[in-house]
């Protein structure tokens, strides 16, 4: 099974600090403003994402530690909120951003999955269900 056919069975759910839809909005709205897709085509984006998205953490909790984290690393904040979040979750972090792994290799106790069949975390109980949650931030 692939990662998505996990995620679409309930046995990998995603999380993510509530950073997640500022940047989505962020990156949509850019690509209006570069005449890339219409404000329907940005609003429609939206809904989907906000329907859809993963399970939601407030930030401001991990604003410390995602603090601590930047500076002692010298990565972006922003980077680092995913971090302290999924530090806090004992989650992998799963990222189309690859630029972003290399720099923390050798300096970080991060690492890159290779797919989403290499993740795995510590399970628990979801709120929501009996299914045992598998989180990736």
């Amino acid at each position: 099974m692939d990662g998505f056919e996990r995620w679409a069975s309930g046995e990998v759910r995603l999380i993510a600090p509530d950073l997640l839809l500022a940047e989505f909005a962020s990156l949509i709205a850019k690509r209006n403003r570069r005449k890339e897709i219409s404000a329907e085509q940005a609003q429609a984006a939206f809904r989907l994402m906000a329907k859809c998205a993963p399970r939601l953490f407030d930030t401001r909790p991990q604003l410390p530690r995602a603090l601590d984290l930047s500076l002692q690393y010298q990565l972006s904040l922003g980077d680092c909120v995913y971090l302290a979040l999924a530090l806090e979750h004992d989650c992998p972090v799963l990222t189309a951003d690859r630029r972003l792994f290399p720099s923390w290799e050798g300096q970080t106790p991060f690492r890159a999955p290779g797919s989403m069949r290499d993740l795995g975390c510590r399970g628990d109980e979801d709120s929501r269900s009996n299914l045992p949650e598998r989180r990736i931030v």
